[in-house]
């Protein structure tokens, strides 16, 4: 099956994993190769992915490839965390698995002139844990913004029970 997983895998990401024990999987927005980029000195990776889209219609689609370390056992997640940069109102960031809703951020409402787009924030907790099978699955993150958008640095993933030789995230695309 790992090898059918990495087959199906849109592109090379970015990650790394963080800590020892619990697995926290990072992942660098500017990784995605057909997403727009800005330049940013206080990013991770020293750039943003820019959205600018007022009515919601654009998403990024994570391909997340679980698998169990413990064979038949679920693998457990968690969306623990995204970095982004806001200057202007506020901006809704809601995460869709098989298309329902699992969790939704609300940015910071920031007005510094164009200033604080490299003061970058963290959301903390996005979703709650949830399980899956061993399997591919897509989860979607959609922004609604205003007329200046939204720049999003990295998003942080929990697993429990996930084969550490497998990379959870295993793709990422923008669709317009």
């Amino acid at each position: 099956m790992r090898g059918s997983l990495f087959a199906m895998c849109l592109v090379a990401c970015v990650v790394k994993t963080l800590g020892q024990g619990l697995n926290y999987t990072e992942l660098e927005f500017e990784s995605i190769t057909n997403a727009p980029w800005q330049w940013r000195s206080n990013a991770s990776g020293n750039k943003t992915l820019r959205l600018e889209d007022p009515y919601g219609m654009k998403k990024i689609r994570f391909t997340l490839c679980a698998e169990s370390a413990i064979p038949r056992q679920k693998v457990w997640l968690a969306f623990t965390d995204i970095q982004y940069a806001n200057d202007g109102p506020s901006d809704t960031i809601t995460l869709f698995f098989n298309n329902e809703p699992i969790g939704k951020i609300e940015t910071k409402e920031k007005w510094n002139s164009g200033h604080e787009w490299n003061a970058l924030q963290r959301s903390g907790r996005v979703t709650s844990m949830f399980s899956v099978n061993s399997g591919i699955y897509f989860v979607d993150l959609v922004a609604e913004t205003d007329g200046w958008g939204v720049e999003l640095d990295k998003i942080v993933l929990r697993t429990d029970n996930q084969d550490p030789n497998v990379d959870i995230f295993c793709g990422a695309i923008l669709i317009e």
